[in-house]
């Protein structure tokens, strides 16, 4: 077993019948190191870059680039092989796009049925959400942070339920990439 890449020499003699030795020249090649990306989601509204680096700059995707780097924007398993002669070494990234995106509600009826009693900012990739309700003489009547809670209808500071009426809201939103969005618009409470 040789355990560095180099020329060799192997020499063979058979010990049962006198001869000549044969004397052969290998070459070992060095096994190549790949590196690639960790598996990863991203949102659809922007390219993802599939990172890879190898010791032996020869690279093939299954996607037919042969560029150590691919921008991809579906869903999928990228694999990617580095090649020394005929060594070769292969590795994937799994890569799951989503899109990334919230639509608010315009009304919600805070009325106790179990139906729409909260106003929440909720959509597909969204990681995090702080929002502030503000009611049209410019008072804070609340705020929530969370993608699981949101507004019941009721003032923050009295702790009474707020007036059937148009609210205004403030809301800073982060997705599954980091990225934060800043939304504001109005919501109606129907009681």
């Amino acid at each position: 077993t040789l355990a560095n890449a180099g020329t060799y020499s192997i020499s063979m003699r058979n010990v049962f019948c006198q001869g000549p030795t044969a004397t052969e020249l290998v070459k070992v090649l060095e096994y190549p190191v790949l590196k690639v990306s960790n598996d990863t989601t991203a949102c659809e509204d922007a390219p993802l870059l599939l990172v890879s680096s190898s010791t032996y700059p020869v690279y093939l995707w299954n996607n037919g680039a042969t560029t150590p780097n691919i921008s991809v924007s579906q869903s999928g398993i990228y694999k990617v092989t580095s090649a020394n002669g005929n060594c070769r070494v292969s590795d994937s990234i799994a890569v799951d796009i989503v899109a990334c995106s919230i639509t608010p509600p315009n009304v919600f009826t805070p009325n106790g049925d179990g139906s729409n009693d909260f106003f929440f900012l909720r959509g597909s990739g969204i990681t995090d959400v702080y929002c502030e309700i503000w009611d049209r003489w410019g008072l804070k009547m609340a705020e929530f942070r969370g993608t699981e809670n949101g507004w019941n209808g009721w003032n923050l500071y009295t702790n009474k339920p707020c007036s059937d009426g148009t609210y205004f809201y403030i809301a800073s939103v982060t997705n599954i990439t980091g990225d934060k969005k800043n939304l504001h618009g109005f919501i109606t409470l129907v009681r």
